[in-house]
């Protein structure tokens, strides 16, 4: 397999945009082989666990599929692959909706900067030394994750964990009852919004901000 890596990003990421570029663009059918970690590890001159989170993303994103014992096939793309035309039926938009959609949008990301400090808030370092330990240890974690709903304030056992650090590391006393887990910091800023603020109420927020 002859795949071109465009040397921008994390090695990884370039392998996985190579792959999928080379199964959308019918270089590779549904129910094809992909070669090995090991072999496509060595044909492009990286490690093997670079190839293996490339394999890990595809899987993750139903372009791939694995079948014990024999290895990464291509799935079934039929609806990602065939062009449709978007019918656009008009909506009658809340308060709230109309507010979002007056908003200008942000500036988009840059990939790259001249500047010496970058102090754009959302972004994360490129270590992908550390992104192939977060990946190891999801997936170990994930075999004994349950699969239940768990307390509305989150999972207990991570907010005991938080508890203990707080209490040692920052002098914070907090019960686990007292916190609460979100999905990212823009869901924790909108439920104290929720809480503390009625609509129309001001109220002071650093710049830059979340919208």
């Amino acid at each position: 397999m002859l795949l071109r890596l465009s040397g921008d990003g994390p090695l990884h990421r370039q392998v996985y945009e190579a792959l999928r570029t080379h199964i959308l663009s019918a270089g590779l059918d549904a129910g094809d082989k992909l070669p090995s970690s090991r072999d496509l590890a060595s044909d492009l001159g990286v490690s093997r666990n670079v190839v293996t989170l490339a394999y890990d993303t595809l899987l993750a994103e139903g372009y791939t599929e694995t079948r014990r014992g024999a290895g990464t096939f291509v799935g079934q793309l039929e609806l990602q692959l065939q062009p449709s035309t978007p019918r656009v039926t008009p909506v009658k938009l809340s308060a709230y909706g109309a507010r979002a959609a007056a908003l200008q949008p942000s500036a988009p990301y840059a990939e790259e900067t001249t500047l010496p400090y970058d102090f754009r808030y959302g972004l994360l370092a490129r270590d992908e030394a550390l992104q192939t330990l977060w990946q190891r240890t999801l997936r170990q974690q994930l075999d004994r994750a349950p699969i239940n709903y768990q307390e509305p304030g989150g999972y207990r056992p991570l907010r005991e964990a938080l508890s203990t650090y707080l209490r040692r590391n920052r002098g914070v006393d907090v019960s686990p009852e007292n916190i609460v887990i979100t999905s990212g910091s823009q869901q924790a800023l909108d439920l104290c919004a929720r809480v503390l603020l009625n609509f129309g109420e001001e109220a002071l927020l650093e710049d830059p901000h979340y919208q």
